[in-house]
């Protein structure tokens, strides 16, 4: 695929060729996370970041998760990888959390593969957002992120029947380079796609683009990806 992205307000021929791959369909919800929680005893305490509840920012059960921190992401998909008898992709390599690109089990779609798919696949049809130019076809944005997020795949999906591309909440990518391991606290950045229910207009199009470290909390979730069978 290539396209044009817009980066420090400069125009830059983007070109990205990916393997096959799945993609969730939408984000993962609370109700998933919270499988995992009771599965492991996970010691994560919503109420303790500084963002706020859960109950609040993501009300309901099949609402996306949010304030989870990537390194929290990778104990996820590991666990739901040997849950389902899958091969689990993420180790530790000296000082950094890498990728098995062999492993058959669940992981963050890298950056390309989100955009990838975000902006349609091999179907695209050149949308400014995930399935349309109309952001009210296919995101929840412009409002406090007190009201919560919504329901995933309640919105119209994009041309691969991928939904809250644009809008919902903001989604964590894999960097190719891996992450730091959490005792290391100099961070890389890492990421953002997608926008959430608080963005403007302008940062939920596929051309925005923010960066996140590992270990912050903020309000931000994930949706699984695979190695193609």
């Amino acid at each position: 695929m290539t396209y044009t992205m817009i980066y420090e307000e400069k125009e830059q021929v983007r070109r990205i060729r990916v393997k096959d791959f799945q993609i969730s369909a939408t984000e993962t919800s609370v109700g998933e996370w919270r499988k995992f929680t009771d599965a492991t005893g996970f010691n994560f305490s919503w109420e303790d970041h500084y963002c706020g509840d859960m109950s609040v920012l993501s009300p309901q059960e099949d609402c996306p998760v949010q304030l989870v921190r990537m390194v929290d992401v990778v104990e996820y998909c590991n666990w739901r990888s040997r849950s389902e008898g899958l091969d689990p992709v993420y180790y530790v390599h000296g000082d950094r959390i890498l990728r098995n690109k062999q492993a058959n089990g669940y992981r963050l779609p890298t950056v390309a593969e989100w955009d990838f798919a975000a902006r349609g696949g091999n179907q695209s049809l050149g949308y400014q957002f995930a399935g349309s130019n109309n952001p009210d076809d296919v995101a929840w944005y412009g409002q406090s992120r007190y009201d919560g997020t919504r329901p995933v795949g309640t919105k119209m999906p994009n041309e691969l029947g991928l939904f809250d591309m644009s809008g919902n909440i903001r989604e964590w990518t894999w960097p190719d380079d891996g992450i730091p391991v959490p005792e290391r606290r100099i961070e890389d950045p890492v990421e953002v796609r997608g926008g959430g229910i608080s963005s403007n207009v302008s940062t939920i199009s596929l051309q925005a683009v923010r960066y996140l470290h590992a270990f912050t909390w903020n309000v931000t979730g994930f949706r699984l990806a695979r190695n193609a069978d």
